[in-house]
């Protein structure tokens, strides 16, 4: 489990990144927003939503 601190910190991220993808006008899947959410509250590492949302590209390229 990580700290509530880096909790606090990671959700920022998060909120900045999105919006700066919504600015450009992107919006995020579904699946990637959810990866997104579980990583800023620690559940999962960065590099697991990573692999989890290049498995869904991999899925939907199929």
């Amino acid at each position: 489990m990580i700290a509530e601190e880096e909790k606090i910190e990671r959700r920022t991220a998060l909120r900045h990144a999105l919006a700066s993808q919504r600015l450009e006008g992107l919006e995020p899947g579904a699946a990637a927003l959810r990866d997104a959410q579980r990583w800023a509250a620690g559940e999962i590492s960065c590099g697991e939503a990573v692999a989890n949302y290049l498995a869904l590209l991999r899925h939907d390229m199929a």
